[in-house]
């Protein structure tokens, strides 16, 4: 199966409908043949939110932006394949990519987004400003994540 990006969206990028992988060219260079990375049904329900897609919007919101070649896409992927779980045990290894990242966009696009995360409520803290940022997605996908309750009524994450 394809990625599907919508039709009248002639904005410089967009996301398929199924996966949310970015196409980083506007619709009006004609059409983008990927694999989607959803492929089933079950796998789209899973791929629907997942904690890459929390850290992309994260970073989004802060004034990232991704570009063709920067990996970010397969980035995601990994992310929500490994599932929360596996990102914090990966945390180190995920912090550098934010940090890497960020190097490629200078100082000025880091004061941008230090005061765009103090806009937007997002704590960061000072010795671990990437850190913060992956810690933010966290919370961000934690808040999303279906609650069950157990007999004594305490909520817990629904693992899937």
């Amino acid at each position: 199966m394809d990625c599907v990006y919508p039709e009248s969206n002639d904005k410089p990028s967009a996301r398929c409908i199924h996966c949310n992988r970015a196409r980083m060219l506007p619709a009006s260079f004609g059409p983008v043949s990927r694999t989607c990375l959803v492929q089933s049904d079950a796998e789209k329900a899973v791929a629907v939110f997942g904690i890459g897609n929390a850290l992309a919007e994260v970073i989004a919101g802060l004034g990232g932006t991704a570009h063709e070649g920067c990996g970010c896409e397969d980035k995601i992927a990994t992310m929500n394949a490994w599932g929360i779980e596996k990102c914090l045990e990966n945390r180190k290894t995920i912090v550098k990519w934010i940090k890497e990242a960020a190097k490629k966009r200078g100082w000025k696009a880091k004061f941008e987004a230090k005061a765009k995360a103090k806009e937007l409520g997002i704590p960061i803290n000072i010795l671990d400003a990437y850190g913060s940022v992956f810690d933010e997605a966290v919370r961000r996908f934690r808040s999303r994540e279906p609650q069950s309750t157990d007999t004594s009524g305490n909520a817990h994450p629904v693992q899937q």
